[in-house]
């Protein structure tokens, strides 16, 4: 019976550690909305009212709606 050695089965190993490697790396690139770091400025660009940041009075809502009109425009994507 032949005797497994490093020689013969490293390979193997290598192998299967670059398609491990390989696998968890894709996931990287397909994220959830949850985990994309733009969805709470599309909820809060999207929403009806104007975010708890932005005061209540006749400049926050000027602002508030220039803010969404840029990214509007820009198909709600951050700048960058």
């Amino acid at each position: 019976m032949p005797s497994i050695t490093l020689a013969t089965f490293g390979p193997v190993v290598v192998l299967c550690t670059m398609i491990a490697a390989s696998t968890s790396c894709g996931r990287a690139g397909r994220s959830s909305d949850a985990d994309n770091p733009d969805t709470p400025l599309r909820q809060a660009l999207q929403s009806a009212g104007q975010p708890s940041f932005v005061t209540s009075d006749k400049e926050g809502a000027r602002l508030w709606k220039q803010t969404r009109a840029f990214y509007e425009k820009r198909g709600m994507t951050p700048p960058g």
